[in-house]
């Protein structure tokens, strides 16, 4: 949560936590921890990285982060916490797209998403 905090601040600071490859771990944290509440610390942190312009964003979806976020959204085991958390984060995150390019990973999951309902 210090990485989000830290680049809640500024986007200087942001742009310092992209620089030092501070998504990553991030993004490690929020696809492989099991609870939630790290998860959801995880997601509400890369929403406060991507938040404050385009190139932020971008990074933020070159990253991989999109995806992750969208489909644990989408998870109907993902607590209340989480789910509101990763809707902030993608809020953020794509508000700022100038670009639609970005935007192509979360069409594959809604894609499969839609799948998994349509076949379960």
């Amino acid at each position: 949560m210090s990485l989000g905090y830290i680049s809640a601040l500024d986007k200087d600071l942001a742009d310092t936590i992209i620089n030092l490859n501070g998504i990553p771990p991030l993004l490690d944290a929020f696809t492989n921890e099991q609870e939630d509440h790290i998860k959801s610390a995880s997601a509400w942190s890369m929403g406060q990285i991507g938040k404050h312009s385009s190139s932020h964003a971008l990074m933020t979806a070159k990253a991989g982060v999109l995806p992750k976020l969208l489909s644990t959204f989408l998870h109907p085991g993902s607590s209340e916490d989480l789910k509101s958390k990763c809707k902030k984060a993608l809020r953020a995150v794509v508000g700022n797209f100038i670009h639609l390019q970005p935007l192509d990973s979360l069409l594959q999951v809604s894609v499969h998403a839609k799948a998994l309902v349509f076949f379960f």
